[in-house]
């Protein structure tokens, strides 16, 4: 078991008043551009967030019951919208995973794939999902598709087991990873990693070397890319009950600036950036709390966001661009340089004690935390080798 026992309770208290959807809200399709597409179609809901709290930053919303043939027909319905003038690229997405069968059975999943090879000839796919959610039986149904057509997009999110259980609760094991990867090698098949920024638990520091650690990690594993998400805070997470009740801060887009002023070379044209100001969102209709996004400052933050646009939709210049982003002068680059440098030297596994104890206790009182403490104690000792 790799989910974590406080995290798992702390998500489930967070998203239990999460609104169900609309029974009439089952699909929607963006058209970002001529060349890039979404459709989301609606699930029961993500089986991790049922069943485990989900991970800390993830909202795939509350699903409800919906019938397979329903599940067709809105997908349907959306791939004759863009059929006539078909996108490049389409990203398939549901509550959770398209390939995990308790939001969409195999035999439905078959029929949704000979719709989009029958409607998409063209265009390529990317199927974003969780590790654990690919079997054999996945791997042989996406050779229905000319393999060259595919992209997977897995949620690593950091590579080190001991950040992914203890602060993503994420419910992976990394080891696995590799293996998963060579299969999907074995038949053709691209996959992009999708690496978080902001960690909650970690200092500025750690978060920095955390994440090019895990695209260091991705690359030597096999990945074709890497996907960076500074983290966002959205409602109905455990992230969010962590940032009302004074566990986590936004980390400062000045992170992800950084992360990319320090990859390698050769491997900055093999990545991607994502949930950063301007990304078009559809927005749950029963939500009235925002999501909270990492920013820099008002004075800069159109410059700093350019910078990043123009890195993210061109393969030119891309390290002309973060330069240029990391150059900008204001009291905000500077603050966050000083968060930097005046890092705590505390060591990781005594914080997540101190910080797990005191979440617990503010969650669920001193009687809760007082039969489960040796558990969630036992865990942190258990869950393998931990920074110091």
């Amino acid at each position: 078991m790799r989910d974590n026992f406080l995290l798992k309770h702390i998500g489930l208290k967070a998203n239990s008043s999460r609104p169900p959807l609309p029974h009439l809200m089952d699909s929607s399709l963006i058209r970002e551009s001529n060349s890039f597409a979404r459709i989301w179609i609606k699930t029961n809901g993500c089986e991790h967030s049922l069943k485990n709290g989900g991970c800390v930053s993830c909202d795939y919303w509350a699903g409800n019951s919906v019938t397979s043939e329903a599940q067709l027909e809105t997908l349907i319905s959306k791939l004759r919208c863009i059929e006539d003038n078909p996108p490049e690229m389409l990203l398939l997405n549901t509550n959770g995973s398209i390939f995990d069968e308790g939001e969409l059975c195999r035999v439905t999943r078959i029929k949704i794939f000979a719709e989009l090879q029958k409607r998409l000839p063209e265009t390529k796919l990317i199927f974003e999902t969780r590790a654990e959610t690919i079997d054999e039986a996945v791997i042989e149904d996406l050779k229905f598709f000319n393999p060259e057509k595919v992209i997977i997009e897995i949620g690593v999110e950091t590579a080190s087991q001991a950040f992914n259980t203890l602060c993503c609760n994420k419910n992976l094991d990394i080891s696995r990873i590799p293996y998963i990867i060579t299969e999907l090698k074995a038949v053709g098949i691209k996959t992009f990693a999708n690496v978080l920024i902001g960690l909650p638990f970690l200092t500025a520091t750690e978060i920095i070397s955390d994440t090019l650690y895990t695209i260091e990690w991705c690359f030597q594993t096999g990945f074709d890319a890497c996907v960076l998400f500074p983290m966002n805070i959205k409602p109905f997470t455990a992230l969010s009950w962590m940032h009302k009740n004074g566990f986590y801060n936004p980390t400062s887009l000045w992170a992800l600036v950084d992360i990319l002023a320090s990859v390698k070379p050769e491997l900055l044209q093999h990545i991607e950036i994502s949930w950063y100001p301007g990304l078009e969102q559809v927005r749950h209709p029963f939500y009235k709390e925002p999501v909270i996004i990492p920013i820099t400052c008002s004075d800069c933050c159109k410059e700093v966001n350019l910078h990043l646009t123009n890195f993210a939709t061109s393969r030119y210049n891309r390290i002309d661009e973060i330069e240029r982003a990391a150059e900008i002068d204001c009291s905000c680059r500077k603050q966050w340089e000083q968060i930097l440098s005046n890092n705590d030297t505390d060591i990781f596994s005594q914080r997540i004690e101190k910080t797990f104890y005191e979440i617990a206790t503010k969650a669920f009182g001193h009687e809760w935390l007082k039969s489960n403490w040796e558990t969630i104690l036992g865990q942190i000792k258990s869950v393998g080798a931990l920074p110091t």
